[in-house]
């Protein structure tokens, strides 16, 4: 895990209640789109809906 993922993590276990990759998405976006991150994601750019299996 590279420091701005922990640092993403950090912010959303902020949150209370379960972290869920949404959760995780959204606040990835705002750091994002504030300039805090320069990449949303370091493994392909999936979404979560893209990156977590249903089976």
């Amino acid at each position: 895990m590279k420091p701005r993922d922990i640092g993403i993590i950090q912010s959303v276990l902020e949150i209370t209640g379960p972290i869920n990759p949404t959760e995780v998405y959204d606040k990835a976006k705002e750091l994002f789109e504030k300039g805090e991150i320069t990449n949303m994601f370091d493994y392909g750019g999936n979404t979560p809906h893209q990156s977590v299996s249903a089976f």
